[in-house]
This record gives C-alpha cells, structure tokens and sequence, in this order.
C-alpha cells in the first residue's frame, strides 16, 4: 500500500475497513497511540500515513501477547494466560528481527 502510492489517499471504503479494524483493537487494548482513536475520514489519509499507524497497532498487539502468554507448568506448552493460569493453548510466541 505505501511503497507504490505512498502519497495517495486511501479510498473511502478502504478506510471504513481500517476504522472499523481500530475500533475493535482500540476496545481490546486501547490506542497504542494517545489521542488518536480513528481516521478522519473527512481528511482520507495517505496510504502511509495509514502503514504507519497501523505498524504501531501490530507492535502493539504482539506486546499484548507476549504480556499475556507463558509456559504453563502442566504440560510445558504455550498458554494465553489469565491471572497467572493458563486458559487457552496458544502457538510460541516468536520475536521480530
């Protein structure tokens, strides 16, 4: 979306996606970003001003995990994890290089 057009405005319908997207992780954990919650989408954002908000919710959704995921003593796998007890099997969690 950002390398090709990276100064375009991203279509209206595109951004009612994208909003409807960052309301849903907004409930979940918040704005990884203070004060902004949604796209003006009066003003139609630039296809990389969207790619890089949306960088900021995906490392904000891997934080997330990795904050809510472990090692569960009873079998050694990866668990999402609940005050402190493991509720729902979940894949290892890797790092980005």
């Amino acid at each position: 979306m950002s390398k090709k057009t990276a100064n375009d405005g991203v279509n209206k319908f595109k951004l009612a996606l994208i909003n409807n997207c960052l309301r849903g992780m907004n409930g979940f954990i918040g704005s990884p970003l203070e004060g902004f919650e949604t796209f003006d989408e009066s003003l139609l954002p630039s296809n990389s001003d969207v790619a890089l908000i949306l960088g900021q919710y995906v490392a904000a959704m891997y934080a997330f995990r990795l904050a809510h995921t472990g090692r569960s003593d009873r079998d050694g796998g990866w668990w999402w994890m609940v005050e402190s007890e493991p509720i729902f099997k979940a894949l290892e969690p890797y790092h980005f290089k």
